[in-house]
């Protein structure tokens, strides 16, 4: 809403088949969200199921920046914390590996989980997502995007709840 600044749409749910660039998406979709956000000093955060796919995450995401002129005068990055800043908001982007002591607590603008499919195999996982969703409730702009790919095994945890209410709300119920 432009008044209340309150989105209307506060989680998305993408599955996408493997090898079609969902951690590259998952950076470029955070980089727009920082450009596009209104709020001086707002967190958003990616996070991937481990330390490689968080790395490779921020390492995507500062190629983008790199690679454009503009972007890289906007930029600045702190490659040791995984962080990037918009300099004329400040707000940051945070690349992080999933670790439940670690995503206690956090209150971004912007969140999009990498591989929602192996944080559900994560111990404690399920009460980590539920404490990254706790954290958008005092933040009415704030969202949560997971992507993540089908599991090789049947469907568990935090995952199958995810996708069972996805694929609810896609069939209209």
């Amino acid at each position: 809403c432009p008044v209340t600044k309150a989105r209307a749409i506060r989680e998305l749910f993408c599955l996408v088949p493997k090898k079609n660039g969902k951690t590259t998406l998952a950076a470029a979709l955070m980089i727009t969200a920082v450009l596009m956000n209104e709020r001086p000093r707002a967190s958003f955060i990616v996070v991937g199921p481990t330390v490689e796919a968080a790395n490779l995450a921020f390492a995507q995401a500062l190629g983008m920046i790199q690679l454009d002129p503009w972007l890289e005068q906007q930029f600045h990055y702190q490659e040791h914390k995984r962080t990037l800043t918009f300099r004329p908001s400040r707000a940051t982007l945070v690349i992080k590996s999933f670790d439940p002591k670690t995503l206690t607590g956090t209150k971004a603008a912007g969140i999009l989980v990498d591989e929602e499919h192996v944080v559900a195999e994560i111990t404690n996982g399920d009460r980590a997502m539920g404490q990254l969703r706790g954290g958008m409730i005092s933040q009415p702009e704030a969202f949560l995007d997971i992507i993540t790919t089908q599991s090789e095994r049947p469907p568990k945890g935090v995952f199958k709840t995810d996708l069972q209410k996805a694929r609810a709300v896609r069939d209209g119920k």
